[in-house]
């Protein structure tokens, strides 16, 4: 290393001379050690680049033999000396070297800065790459003489860790089943903070074994995909969006993946390069390598390799030259060291449990089958119990499938193991932890904030808070941040549907269908989608478009079922309920023969919830018995309980909400919202509407939310009514007819203007009264004339306005049940 003369460098407060190895503060002597001193001396004269360990030790011992922890116990020294100035600190870039951050200059230059020391040379091309992707995002810088990788076809191992998130752990609705948006997991940073920024994006290719051993067949890809998703500012090209490009050229998935292709598919996706990797054994030493390749003008950008000494070193060499490939394609030198988890500690030592894990994975979110991908997680905890994003995986698998007992039980694990990952995989345990194990979305939310705001160009943080705001209410900022997720993932046709939903939510059915139908024209349709646009279609009253949507999935092996219970809930909503149960009992045999149990609980709970607000006591209690017999989950007891509170059986609700309560104690909704609801509509059934309005103050702060679909709402409204607040209560049931977005088709749509009919006339608006009933009764002007609360309706009329009866009301008709 190149030594400029002896002089005395001058930086913040801080005087170092050279000459006398001394460093001043303020003019006042800093006792270190000499060693530490002449430490300093070498990076400050390289001040702002690199300097190798290695280059390091032998510049100041140069006559003796040293460890690293020696130089680490020095520096140490260094940094809390330079800790009392701002501005001035020593970087440690992992297995690397050291790096001195602040502007130097030398004593009398005039003004600091004035000389800048040493230019930037081979030692440091990382420093340099990072000056210029600060500089511009989009410009990469190029090395030559690239290594010589061998090629292979494309397999199925290309797998994206952390895919798209919509395929994590989804949540069943409340009640009435149609929370099809994705779910999707501390100190909570400023709202803005989580803005996306630009973003630099790659395509992952193959890892070409040549080894012959297949226990690095999947693995290494992996493993770089680990490394990779560490950092802040890059993101991997999802396996979906790659295959979706494939399909789109007309080329089959498992087409072979030659250089050209995989920067057609690069440049398809708005990446900017291509990285791929080898191995291949050299006597008893493995020699690996990584490579990445502007994807738009083919220049060789970096081209890196290592040796390890057995097989049990080669994640862990993987892991270094994928770190340094990091600095060499432009990442800031302090994120790569602030966000650099050895692979080996990120996942597991263990090649034959990562090989397993990803084989669960590839099954999993490739090939869309959790059932399939089981049995590989389960392989992977057996050959390494503390594999924590591999409990996670399994967890995930089990949610997929409506097993969320399990699912909690393998997340709760994979929390417990948490200190064994990376910072994205922390973030994404503890996010998911709590939103799905403990329930406490507030917590779950900042978790997700600090996820938003450290990885800007990560969307299913934002994802998946977009699905927790709508759930408390808090919608302007769900659209905000569904809206952030489309401009990072804008391939990704579930982020087009997720703000699609959010449109709905906010009652704008137009713009809900302009994003479905331009996800559609970009060839992003989905199941999901067409569920929105038959919601946007059912706000617009558009029975066409809803026909169009119902025909399309008519006949699809797991579609169908979802549309038939959502048409099921239009038809209840317009009285007409027989056809409703019609509907019902086919959406629950085609759940129950794909084995999705859970689903089919809700569906069961969506007719007890009519039959329960319709007056149809004995139907309510028989339908949440079978959504009981099938699921014994959250959402389930929570639903069956309302409804047995609302049909009377007293005793069945008592016993649930004792267990609710003893089983989810920090569940932020169990406690604020369902249990308030619960414990309310047996108030009111008791005569005792006192107590239910007591009871559901703890629930305000989430009543207008998704998650309880403006039900604390109504029961709010009815326990007014039975306490003969009319003027509260017809502000309550507005509050359902202003919300459409939120209500939908769920039963307390059309009855919140039947009961604010009752409570203008209790008011003495007669007027008003009569025309709520009018809008009630053309609502349910083809309804079944049988329904409890119709004829009490007609009756309430027709008694209040001298023996007439409402022009549109049912009276002729004779459905019988």
């Amino acid at each position: 290393m190149s030594r400029p003369e002896d002089v005395t460098w001058e930086f913040g407060s801080f005087r170092l001379d050279t000459a006398q190895r001394l460093l001043f503060r303020d003019g006042e002597l800093i006792p270190l050690s000499r060693k530490a001193v002449e430490i300093l001396i070498v990076l400050v004269e390289h001040q702002a680049q690199l300097v190798e360990k290695e280059e390091l030790m032998r510049t100041v011992w140069p006559d003796a033999f040293v460890e690293e922890s020696n130089v680490a116990v020095h520096i140490s020294q260094l940094r809390k000396t330079l800790s009392a100035e701002d501005g001035y600190r020593i970087d440690t870039i992992p297995r690397r070297g050291y790096r001195f951050v602040g502007t130097v200059s030398r004593a009398g230059s005039g003004s600091k800065g004035a000389e800048p020391v040493a230019q930037p040379s081979a030692t440091v091309a990382g420093a340099a790459a990072s000056q210029l992707f600060q500089e511009s995002p989009n410009r990469l810088p190029a090395t030559s003489q690239p290594l010589s990788a061998p090629k292979t076809p494309r397999g199925a191992a290309e797998a994206w860790l952390f895919g798209v998130a919509t395929a994590m752990l989804l949540v069943a609705g409340f009640f009435v089943v149609r929370h099809y948006h994705a779910n999707h997991s501390v100190a909570t940073p400023p709202a803005t903070s989580s803005a996306p920024v630009a973003k630099y994006a790659i395509f992952l290719s193959e890892v070409a074994n040549n080894t012959g051993d297949p226990v690095f067949d999947i693995t290494l890809h992996e493993a770089i995909a680990t490394e990779l998703e560490q950092s802040p500012y890059f993101t991997l090209i999802p396996e979906a969006r790659l295959q979706q490009s494939l399909k789109l050229m007309g080329k089959p998935p498992d087409t072979p993946m030659t250089a050209e292709l995989a920067r057609e598919l690069c440049q398809r996706n708005d990446g900017e390069a291509v990285v791929n990797g080898w191995i291949a054994k050299l006597g008893a030493q493995y020699v690996i390598g990584v490579r990445a390749v502007n994807c738009r003008t083919g220049d060789h950008l970096s081209d890196l390799q290592t040796t390890a000494g057995g097989k049990e070193l080669v994640l862990k060499a993987l892991g270094d030259i994928t770190g340094q490939l990091r600095a060499r394609l432009g990442e800031a030198l302090s994120t790569v060291q602030k966000f650099d988890t050895p692979i080996e500690e990120a996942t597991t030592s263990s090649l034959e449990a990562l090989q397993a894990y990803s084989i669960g994975r590839q099954m999993m979110v490739q090939k869309g089958e959790s059932a399939a991908g089981i049995p590989s997680f389960e392989k992977a905890i057996r050959l390494d119990p503390s594999f924590a994003i591999a409990y996670a995986a399994l967890g995930n698998a089990y949610s997929n499938l409506g097993d969320t007992g399990k699912a909690a039980d393998n997340i709760r694990k994979a929390y417990e193991l948490r200190a064994h990952v990376s910072e994205h995989e922390r973030l994404y345990i503890e996010s998911h932890y709590y939103q799905f194990v403990t329930g406490d979305v507030e917590k779950a939310s900042q978790v997700y904030e600090t996820w938003a705001a450290t990885y800007p160009n990560d969307e299913a943080p934002r994802t998946n808070l977009a699905a927790i705001y709508s759930e408390m209410g808090k919608f302007d900022r769900s659209l905000e941040l569904a809206r952030e997720a489309v401009s990072i993932s804008a391939h990704d046709g579930q982020t087009y549907a997720n703000l699609a939903n959010a449109y709905i939510y906010m009652n704008k059915p137009d713009q809900a269908s302009a994003v479905a139908h331009q996800a559609q024209s970009e060839s992003r349709d989905s199941s999901t989608l067409r569920l929105y646009l038959y919601d946007a279609a059912y706000l617009q009253h558009d029975e066409a478009e809803m026909q169009r949507q119902l025909n399309w999935a008519s006949g699809e092996p797991g579609i169908e079922d979802a549309f038939l219970d959502n048409q099921a809930s239009a038809l209840a909503a317009s009285g007409q309920l027989q056809q409703a149960r019609d509907l019902t009992e086919r959406a629950v045999g085609a759940a129950k023969r794909a084995g999705e149990m859970g689903t089919a609980a809700g569906y069961e709970i969506n007719e007890a919830q009519r039959e329960a607000f319709f007056g149809n006591d004995v139907q309510a209690r028989k339908a949440a018995d079978s959504a009981l017999a099938f699921a014994k989950d959250r959402d389930t007891q929570c639903g069956a309980a309302v409804v047995f509170g609302i049909s009377g059986d007293l005793n069945r609700v008592r016993a649930i909400a004792t267990q609710l309560d003893r089983d989810y104690p920090d569940d932020t909704f169990v406690q604020y919202l369902f249990l308030p609801m619960i414990r309310a509509t047996a108030a009111i059934r008791s005569k005792d509407p006192g107590l239910a309005i007591k009871s559901l103050e703890s629930a305000d702060a989430y009543e207008l939310g998704v998650e309880g679909e403006l039900l604390p709402v109504y029961i709010k409204g009815l326990a007014d009514l039975q306490a003969g607040d009319a003027q509260k209560a017809e502000v309550e049931f507005q509050k359902i007819i202003d919300h459409p977005g939120v209500v939908l088709n769920s039963p307390i749509g059309p009855l919140a203007r039947l009961q604010i009919a009752r409570a203008y006339a209790a008011e003495g608006k007669f007027a008003q009264a009569r025309n709520a009933y009018d809008e009630f009764f053309t609502k349910w002007k083809n309804a079944d004339a049988n329904i409890p609360v119709l004829q009490e309706a007609i009756q309430e009329y027709s008694g209040r306005w001298g023996g007439q009866t409402p022009a549109t009301h049912p009276s002729t008709q004779t459905n019988s049940h």
